[in-house]
């Protein structure tokens, strides 16, 4: 039985290039089979037969582009081996240059550090003559500064002692001061006392003189009330007699 095939390009194409087959080439062959597929009738067995001959061009390729992929192999290998031992010379030729880069800086910077050495103890011997005398000069005129900060300490005692006997004169006047301000109280306290006394008597004698003129005033008033009354009774017995007369 006779029937259309139906093929496509691109899909033949990519699997011609995932087999390793160059693009271009794909694609040439899946356009020229499409070409000779195009309006074409096949059967059974001839689809077999291009089966078999697409796989063995496609065993064939693979084991091309194997062989190419081997060969490639090889090649990259002995060329990274090559430039593995170009590498390796290069760095043993950069140490030794560095090395000794490094052995002659070394040998400058101790010649320099010397130097160096030698001149930085040359000033600190300066230095230590400058300070030196810088201390000696010092020294003395501290001592002299302590000298006169030891007189001056000397007066200041001498006057703490006159103070100090200043101020045991002054206790002494206050101890006097005291001792008169206690015999003063003493004093008026007596006096007070005795004033207090008299004026007790001079009150005691005021209250008995009141007491004398109240008696007094009573019998007054006693003798005034009975002269009235008796004064009463007469003008009384001459009114009588007047009106009977």
């Amino acid at each position: 039985m006779n029937m259309p095939i139906h093929f496509n390009t691109l899909e033949y194409a990519r699997k011609l290039g995932d087999a390793g087959v160059p693009p271009d080439q794909a694609e040439a062959q899946a356009q020229a089979l499409a070409e000779v597929l195009h309006d074409a009738t096949v059967t059974p067995a001839d689809l077999l037969l291009l089966k078999t001959d697409l796989l063995a061009r496609i065993d064939i390729l693979r084991n091309e582009m194997l062989a190419q992929f081997g060969a490639l192999r090889t090649e990259m290998q002995t060329q990274i081996a090559a430039l593995r031992a170009e590498m390796q010379a290069e760095i043993a030729a950069l140490r030794a240059e560095m090395q000794a880069e490094i052995a002659a800086l070394r040998a400058e910077m101790r010649a320099e550090i010397a130097t160096l050495r030698a001149e930085m103890r040359a000033e600190i011997a300066t230095l230590r003559g400058e300070m030196l005398a810088m201390l000696g000069a010092l020294h003395k005129d501290l001592q002299g500064q302590i000298n006169g900060l030891r007189g001056e300490v000397d007066g200041l005692r001498n006057e703490v002692a006159d103070l100090r006997s200043q101020i045991d004169n002054l206790r002494n006047e206050v101890n006097a001061i005291r001792r008169e301000m206690e015999a003063l109280r003493n004093e008026m306290h007596e006096q007070l006392h005795a004033l207090r006394q008299e004026i007790n008597g001079q009150l005691e004698v005021l209250s008995a003189r009141t007491e004398r003129l109240e008696q007094h005033s009573k019998v007054l008033f006693w003798l005034v009330g009975s002269s009235l009354l008796i004064n009463a009774v007469t003008l009384c017995g001459v009114a009588t007699l007047l009106a009977r007369t």
